[in-house]
């Protein structure tokens, strides 16, 4: 079994591959960002989407951009360096395997340790849209930011409805 990686292009072969990937109806959101938006949001710089495959065979993908997480204290604005995962998907026929895990220890923590020897980076945010996914991100080390810093936070009208989850740079280098 090999399990490798490719960021998402416009080549031929990409735009066949991800039409056969599908995230099962309760994440089609997902489904449908990898075969229109994922390609918009390279171009324009704003994420960059790498495919998953395994034994050649696309089975999922994640996407990273750089982010801060941004807050108000006594009337002033503060930020912290991040990278963001914005989306991340196992394709539905390939879930529960363990392979969500795997590729996030192996691939996106990897990519964030790495990241952080270049720019500025405490850690790695995403926005859990589901119980699921909590659950799934809670096992692999993040940590739901509690209501009371929330309330401070500054954040972008796409999370509005999801759960922000953070894991430490500290935590993600003892992976």
């Amino acid at each position: 079994m090999i399990l490798g990686e490719e960021k998402r292009n416009t080549r031929p072969e990409h735009i066949r591959k991800a039409g056969d990937f599908d995230c099962g109806i309760e994440n089609e959101a997902l489904t449908e960002y990898l075969h229109g938006k994922a390609f918009e949001e390279n171009r324009e710089h704003k994420t960059v989407t790498y495919l998953v495959k395994l034994d050649h065979e696309l089975i999922g993908y994640y996407s990273l951009k750089a982010t801060g997480l941004a807050y108000i204290i006594n009337d002033r604005v503060s930020a912290t360096p991040l990278l963001e995962l914005s989306e991340f998907a196992i394709d539905h026929r390939k879930q529960r395997n363990h392979l969500g895990s795997a590729i996030m220890i192996n691939m996106v923590f990897d990519k964030v340790k790495s990241i952080s020897e270049i720019i500025g980076c405490r850690g790695l945010i995403t926005f859990a849209k589901s119980e699921q996914a909590i659950a799934f991100y809670e096992s692999i080390g993040f940590e739901k930011i509690d209501e009371e810093l929330q309330k401070i936070l500054i954040m972008d009208d796409f999370s509005t409805g999801c759960y922000p989850m953070m894991i430490s740079l500290d935590t993600i280098k003892k992976e």
